[in-house]
């Protein structure tokens, strides 16, 4: 961690904390239906603005700790130990603040604000697409079992998971089925012609879009499964933000990825997110964390859909 990035970084991205924060203090009244991309901006504020009170407090603990050293009339070497001592102490302030739930200070400001208790840092957002695909969201995921199909390759699941449990994200969930609830004929089109599992396309729209039909990335991919211009114009679409054309089109690009790793879903999945050639360029998953945190995601996802639905 670059201990000047992580400080510009916090001074640069606290502008949305400190409005709703100046909200409260003026007893405005807040909206609290946030997109994901927002919450996940005041996650990661709320979770700066807890690592530097950390950093704070832990300089005053050690600084009392220590003050007999500063009297010591040693001739030890200490060049560079003020920069380094810095470094560590920001770097094991981050780390607190980002373990689980760090020391409840992030919690309270983004519960306050959001109305929603905030996930251990294993579940943080984050917006990286390389081929048109993802907000990913790392999660522990359990998966379900071999999907089988007709024509196309057949999803192998690979995963030992309980489809039983309770969705651990159900408000999320919950919201993503308001909002494309008047697309259930086209994904079911969708399913039907691809030869797809329904909750296998609504997990890819959650985690893309979070069913957001107007979503654009920084990176340019667009719609509910987020398709990047070259990829939507190589598979007909002429609309990516056209609810219609864009799952029919990033379904198609879902069974062509599938069809392409014999129907290995995990494969299948770092493809959309990372591209085919890096799959294939690296043997198997790439080596990015945003790639696969992706696919843990959606196949949580496909579980919450799945549970859901009954």
């Amino acid at each position: 961690m670059n201990v000047n990035n992580f400080e510009t970084g916090i001074k640069t991205e606290n502008s949305l904390l400190q409005t709703r924060l100046n909200n409260l203090n003026n007893g405005t009244k807040i909206q609290r239906d946030y997109t994901e991309e927002e919450k996940n901006k005041l996650a990661e504020t709320a979770r700066g603005f807890e690592s530097i009170f950390v950093n704070m407090m832990y300089k005053s603990m050690k600084s009392a700790m220590l003050d007999t050293v500063k009297n010591d009339n040693s001739d030890s070497m200490t060049f560079g130990a003020d920069t380094l001592s810095g470094y560590t102490d920001m770097a094991f302030a981050d780390e607190i603040a980002n373990n689980g739930n760090g020391i409840g200070i992030a919690q309270m400001l983004y519960q306050q604000i959001t109305g929603e208790k905030l996930l251990a840092n294993n579940n943080t957002i984050k917006l990286n697409h390389s081929n048109g695909a993802s907000i990913a969201k790392t999660m522990e995921t359990a998966v379900p079992n071999t999907v089988k199909t007709n024509n196309n390759a057949p999803i192998n699941f690979n995963i030992n998971g309980n489809n039983n449990q309770k969705p651990i994200n159900g408000n999320l969930i919950e919201r993503v089925n308001q909002r494309i609830s008047g697309y259930e004929n086209i994904i079911r089109t969708a399913a039907k012609q691809y030869d797809l599992p329904i909750s296998l396309i609504k997990a890819v729209i959650t985690a893309e879009s979070a069913g957001n039909a107007q979503a654009k990335s920084h990176a340019g991919a667009k719609g509910l499964m987020q398709l990047m211009d070259g990829t939507a114009k190589d598979l007909g679409v002429t609309n990516s933000l056209d609810p219609k054309q864009n799952i029919m089109g990033g379904s198609r690009y879902l069974r062509q990825m599938l069809n392409s790793f014999k129907g290995d879903l995990t494969l299948a999945l770092a493809a959309y997110n990372a591209g085919p050639g890096n799959v294939n360029k690296y043997k198997g998953v790439p080596p990015f964390n945003e790639t696969q945190n992706y696919i843990k995601k959606v196949k949580q996802h496909i579980v919450e859909w799945k549970t859901f639905e009954g």
